[in-house]
């Protein structure tokens, strides 16, 4: 609650009881909250060098922090290890979904001792993808599916999408140019 922009305030008053009595203190409210900023701050400085990132996933979600405000791009980094397991490596709020905002947020995890993955899996976003041609040129970028999906969804009429995407689904990966999924 609040993460989502609430104050204190709000938060003490969302928790009553029917009779109209706290059931949390302002003072405990402030020290969950300084207790949850104290494990972010843990998680986004930890060492990633133990971690054998092979699929790196990026993405950003648009959130409202903040009452009648904007909303800000939460960018999220989250891989698939070479033994299989997943991992949220990082996670930041950002004013946009920029070039700048991003190459700032993956070389966050460079310095954190993240080795090159293999692949980096990303939407159309321009700012991403300039992004990770930078940091992580080495790597081979590749659109994600769902992403894809999504875009084709939006240019068809409702009477043919399920169809058609259907369709798509059910097509062997050797129908799809190798190249075009890349970049």
């Amino acid at each position: 609650m609040y993460a989502r922009g609430l104050s204190t305030r709000d938060v003490e008053d969302a928790f009553t009881d029917a009779t109209g009595d706290l059931l949390i203190s302002r003072s405990a409210v402030s020290e969950i909250t300084d207790i949850l900023w104290e494990d972010y701050q843990a998680f986004v400085s930890q060492d990633l060098s133990e971690i054998g990132v092979e699929y790196l996933f990026c993405d950003a979600v648009f959130e409202s922090l903040r009452r009648q405000g904007a909303k800000e791009a939460l960018l999220v980094a989250w891989c698939i290890t070479t033994d299989g397991r997943k991992h949220l490596l990082h996670l930041a709020v950002a004013n946009k979904e920029s070039e700048k905002c991003w190459t700032e947020f993956l070389r966050n995890l460079v310095q954190r001792g993240m080795r090159p993955p293999t692949t980096v899996t990303t939407d159309g976003a321009p700012g991403l993808i300039n992004a990770v041609e930078t940091v992580f040129s080495q790597s081979i970028r590749i659109r994600c599916w769902f992403h894809r999906l999504a875009n084709i969804r939006s240019k068809l009429p409702d009477d043919q999408a399920p169809e058609v995407l259907s369709y798509m689904r059910g097509l062997p990966n050797r129908y799809f140019d190798f190249q075009s999924a890349v970049r």
